[in-house]
């Protein structure tokens, strides 16, 4: 299915090559359908394999490199603004829906969205919210000053726990600075992670220590899906950990080859077990079925990330 070379002393993964064109398991389940049984059927006696790879965090000497992580800058709205919005969404005379209907049809303004990605994160502002916030902005930019200029009334000191109360041109002054500072904008800085894999092992969600590959060969050519991240990759760690685990219970070889990013950016060599292991976080879950049948299922492939031996950390990066 693929062939890996690796530095023998140092573990150093030089290249991973797959044997055909690598391509994602389109196949559409139904959510919440506990249906490994069914698709294990499909995919008796075909080569079948998983990629397990830890990641460490990256050192904090990259975060400036530009061949370890890309950066981005975001002007982002000022503090009295951000203050006023949270404000409007709290307390705006424009919190029903037939308010919101009446007023739409009296404006005639369009229903088109602000941002594509809305409806899977309600946080982003639609372009009829922004509207709205035009017409009471200015009330609610005001409320919010004074919200904002009131925390120069205390000072708290974190070593004695105690709080004092600030007075006279002493406060004065840290009202005038802090009127000028609220209403500038500001800068948001992003650090997205570069990770130095083939495709499709680069694909990662940084918040993961570790994602689970599935590979199968239909023929044709080499049908990946993977698991460890949000709650669609989730479900799919569980459905396919079963899939490959009754494969197993029913004597098909399937081989786990487990690697390691390291917090220089490096992929490193593990082992390559000769048979089938998956991660025992996300077995169950968003994969509907009960955890400890999950366990006993599967007993004997899982690895616990959480157990210190099981994390393969160690400077011989060996899993035995």
């Amino acid at each position: 299915m693929y062939k890996i070379e690796y530095n023998q002393k140092t573990k150093i993964v030089n290249e991973i090559k797959f044997e055909k064109e690598v391509t994602f398991h389109k196949e559409n389940y139904d959510f919440r359908s506990v249906n490994h049984l069914e698709i294990a059927k499909n995919w008796i006696g075909k080569d079948v394999q998983s990629i397990i790879i830890f990641c460490d965090p990256m050192d904090a000497s990259l975060y400036n490199d530009v061949n370890h992580c890309y950066q981005e800058n975001f002007i982002c709205i000022s503090q009295v603004e951000e203050e006023a919005r949270n404000l409007f969404e709290q307390y705006s005379k424009y919190k029903y829906i037939n308010d919101l209907r009446e007023l739409i049809e009296e404006k005639k303004w369009p229903l088109r969205r602000y941002n594509y990605k809305e409806e899977e994160h309600p946080k982003f502002k639609t372009q009829l919210e922004d509207k709205l916030f035009e017409l009471e902005q200015l009330k609610f930019i005001r409320l919010a000053e004074i919200k904002l200029l009131n925390e120069c009334k205390y000072d708290y000191d974190y070593e004695t726990e105690e709080e004092r109360l600030v007075l006279g041109e002493e406060l004065k002054k840290r009202r005038e600075e802090k009127k000028r500072e609220i209403y500038l904008p500001r800068i948001y800085t992003s650090y997205d992670r570069i990770f130095h894999m083939p495709k499709p092992l680069n694909w990662w969600d940084e918040k993961n220590p570790w994602q689970q590959w599935f590979f199968l060969d239909n023929g044709e050519k080499i049908e990946y899906i993977h698991g460890g991240g949000g709650s669609s990759q989730r479900e799919n760690h569980g459905r396919f950990a079963h899939v490959c685990g009754t494969l197993q219970k029913q004597g098909q070889d399937i081989s786990t080859l487990i690697l390691l990013y390291d917090k220089d950016n490096v992929l490193r060599f593990v082992k390559k077990l000769d048979t089938f292991k998956a991660m025992c976080q996300h077995i169950s879950g968003n994969y509907a079925v009960d955890y400890g049948e999950a366990k006993e299922y599967l007993k004997g492939m899982l690895i616990d990330f959480e157990r210190t031996e099981d994390r393969l950390f160690n400077s011989s990066y060996d899993v035995d």
